[in-house]
């Protein structure tokens, strides 16, 4: 008996293997299901071609004011949220606290300003550049006169006195001997040539004066010393420069987005304290590849929509085109400008954004869905569902929209069913190629 239950239980192992052989042949011949396919058909319709870019929101203007010196701060005018106008003061330093150099700009600015004072109400200056210039034409007058005259002989006419007697015949005959004036001719001759030449120099320098006066005086006559009320504004230019630094101003017209300061802390040069913003108008700044740029045009219009708005979306409009890309280490990229023309509340500095740029409508067009483009091997390409099987097709496409892409070429009909989900064998050895977004 133990013989045979152990015969037995051979039977019963050998009939098992049997079997499960048997099951594992059926399961590998057994014909494959049919794959599950997600199918679009091409369609004629109407597009709104777009190009989809990120970016961030951005001010008009913004500014991060620094103190320019050390110092102990005195007060500080301002918080969070303030409206400011130009040129108003935000915060001081205590003046026992400011650098020497501050400190002595006080009074060259002083002294600077009394100066400009002085030089354009007082006319002493142009009163005596006339004097000065009547004076050197009569000195250049009789130097002109005196070098003529040694060149031309000249007679003249001498007075002399000499005696002549006469006879008085009334009313006695009476000798009488007087001494009467005459006149003698002398005639002169050229100068010698030394007196010439010392002549001629003495009227060139008496030229050289005149023309000193001559400019002095027309460099006065109508108002101050050009070139000093210059030097004078520079140096108060400068003083008050220096003197500024004890203080921090709005550079333009804003809003006050950050205060970092406070009053009694001790700052030094490099110190932030506040932040300016103009949020008069507010900005999309988003990189638009160098394939797309081109269909870029100024006065397009947009629609943004914001992470931190969810829900919400608003209007923008094309106002700037950068004219140099910059490389993100894979793709050229240009900046593109965006207005928001309806901003609320919600919107911020600094929030991200996603701009869908309009760039035409086009309509009655065939359409294929995005999902069910490919790019293989550079070309793009989609699935067409024909007996069951996905076939790949290429194709030549238009511009795209948020869902559908206008087809250009004629490879596939209307009407032709489009694979979304080819089988994994049939995509590209590194995966699936992106779906035509933004193009």
């Amino acid at each position: 008996m133990q013989g045979f239950s152990r015969i037995g239980k051979y039977k019963i192992w050998i009939l098992a293997a049997v079997i499960a052989a048997l099951a594992i042949y059926w399961y590998l011949q057994r014909p494959a299901p049919s794959p599950s396919y997600q199918t679009a058909r091409v369609e004629r319709g109407t597009l709104t071609a777009t190009v989809i870019a990120d970016g961030s929101i951005r001010a008009r203007q913004s500014a991060v004011l620094a103190w320019q010196v050390s110092g102990i701060v005195e007060k500080v005018q301002v918080k969070i949220g303030d409206a400011v106008r130009k040129d108003e003061v935000l915060a001081t330093l205590k003046r026992d606290s400011l650098p020497q150099n501050v400190l002595l700009a006080e009074s060259d600015l002083a002294s600077a300003q009394r100066e400009l004072e002085n030089l354009l109400h007082s006319n002493t200056q142009a009163v005596q550049a006339w004097i000065a210039l009547r004076d050197a034409q009569d000195a250049y007058d009789k130097a002109k006169r005196y070098y003529d005259a040694l060149f031309k002989p000249y007679t003249y006419e001498i007075l002399t006195w000499r005696k002549v007697t006469f006879t008085i015949p009334f009313p006695t005959p009476t000798t009488i001997t007087r001494t009467v004036p005459m006149f003698k001719t002398v005639h002169l001759q050229e100068a010698d040539e030394e007196t010439k030449a010392d002549a001629k120099a003495d009227l060139d320098l008496k030229a050289a004066q005149l023309e000193d006066a001559r400019r002095n005086y027309e460099r006065l006559k109508d108002g101050p010393d050009a070139v000093l009320l210059s030097s004078l504004q520079a140096r108060i230019a400068a003083a008050q420069a220096t003197l500024n630094l004890a203080r921090l101003s709005a550079p333009f017209d804003g809003i006050v987005t950050q205060v970092l300061i406070q009053p009694n802390d001790l700052v030094t040069p490099g110190t932030l304290a506040f932040r300016i913003d103009d949020l008069s108008t507010l900005y999309l700044e988003v990189n638009v590849s160098e394939i797309d740029i081109n269909q870029i045009k100024e006065g397009q219009t947009a629609t943004i929509t914001l992470d931190g708005a969810p829900g919400k979306s608003y209007r923008g409009t094309v106002v700037e085109i950068g004219r140099v890309g910059e490389s993100d280490g894979q793709t050229i990229q240009f900046k593109v400008r965006l207005s928001l023309d309806d901003p609320d509340e919600n919107v911020r500095p600094g929030m991200s954004a996603t701009a869908r740029i309009t760039l035409e409508t086009f309509e009655n067009v065939l359409l294929v869905p995005n999902r069910a483009i490919r790019l293989i091997e550079g070309k793009y390409t989609v699935y067409v569902l024909r007996q069951g099987e996905a076939q790949p097709v290429q194709v030549e496409l238009g511009p795209s929209g948020e869902t559908m892409t206008l087809l250009l070429s004629n490879t596939i009909q209307e009407g032709d069913l489009l694979v979304l989900n080819p089988p994994l064998d049939n995509r590209n050895q590194n995966g699936p190629p992106p779906f035509v977004r933004g193009r």
